[in-house]
């Protein structure tokens, strides 16, 4: 399903810190946090080499502001036309199932 924007990016998302703590301390990512407004919240390095462009929305709040801001849906489909990945996570178990399909590969 093709997301859809409209809001703009006012803050970090309450969840943002937690999953960037799991993915390092869990899973051995790098995370380099995005400023506001670059379309993306992290670029995410991981331990088998690959880059992932993660945009966190917290799930707690309703689907109208969990919607992605015109700057993310302009980021989003340039990375779908290029075979990019742009992901979107909400829940520490989106994260974890990202970490594990990335188990085992070395793409370094």
């Amino acid at each position: 399903m093709r997301p859809t924007g409209s809001r703009r990016a006012a803050r970090k998302d309450d969840n943002d810190k937690p999953l960037a703590g799991r993915a390092e301390k869990n899973h051995g990512w790098l995370i380099v946090h995005m400023a506001p407004g670059q379309g993306f919240d992290w670029l995410a390095l991981l331990p088998c080499g690959c880059k992932e462009i993660v945009e966190i929305k917290n799930p707690k709040q309703p689907p109208s502001a969990r919607k992605l801001t015109d700057q993310e849906l302009s980021l989003f489909e340039e990375c779908v036309s290029r075979k990019i990945t742009y992901r979107i996570i909400e829940t520490e178990a989106q994260l974890d199932g990202i970490a594990l399909s990335h188990a085992g590969h070395n793409y370094s």
